[in-house]
């Protein structure tokens, strides 16, 4: 916590008769020590899953339930502050809102950890020829927080966790048997007609 590196504890382990690490190489021992910082932080995660928060250009760090806060001046992250951060408080102290016992994270973990509590919308449904699937772009959010801005995926795989409505025009992916031309002719990429293989759409 507070940007203390886990990887010179580790390598001071190493030392030790006792330690799995002892004459282990540089980059074991760094493996180890990650492996570490991940596993401690993500075990964090799963019982304060919305402490976490991301660094906007202002250097603001804008959390879950649009809170604000900037790293505490005493931590060790103060000079170098990472994109993401877990903390451990949040305080007001004479009106300036600080994140208190903070440690960098990926949104990977967040992710991982907060998964039932995620909102995941998707949008701009449209046909790949290339993959032969109907692709989307999906945005997941925590209580506000965006994690993932626009990432591609499979429609119909994701379209059950999204739990957004389907407009007529992109019903051809959904029901295809129940689907007319002018379905087809819709969905397709710019309104025109859309090459899609019967089996292709069974699939979906």
């Amino acid at each position: 916590m507070d940007g203390v590196s886990l990887s010179s504890a580790s390598k001071a382990r190493a030392m030790d008769s006792g330690s799995p690490l002892r004459g282990a190489r540089n980059d074991e021992q760094k493996a180890f020590a990650d492996g570490l910082y991940r596993d401690i932080h993500l075990a964090l995660l799963s019982g304060l899953p919305t402490n976490v928060a991301r660094k906007d250009e202002q250097g603001l760090y804008r959390g879950t339930r649009e809170r604000k806060f900037k790293v505490f001046p005493g931590s060790a992250l103060a000079k170098k502050p990472p994109a993401w951060l877990f903390v451990a408080q949040i305080l007001d102290l004479g009106g300036k809102v600080w994140g208190m016992q903070c440690a960098r994270l990926e949104p990977a973990w967040i992710e991982r950890q907060a998964a039932h509590l995620l909102k995941r919308t998707c949008s701009d449904p449209h046909w790949s020829r290339s993959r032969g699937a109907v692709q989307a772009f999906e945005q997941v959010s925590l209580y506000g927080l965006i994690l993932v801005e626009r990432r591609a995926v499979t429609f119909a795989k994701q379209l059950a966790r999204c739990g957004a409505g389907v407009r007529t025009g992109f019903a051809v992916w959904i029901d295809p048997g129940r689907a007319t031309r002018g379905d087809f002719r819709e969905a397709g990429p710019g309104g025109g007609a859309c090459d899609l293989p019967a089996r292709s759409a069974g699939a979906l």
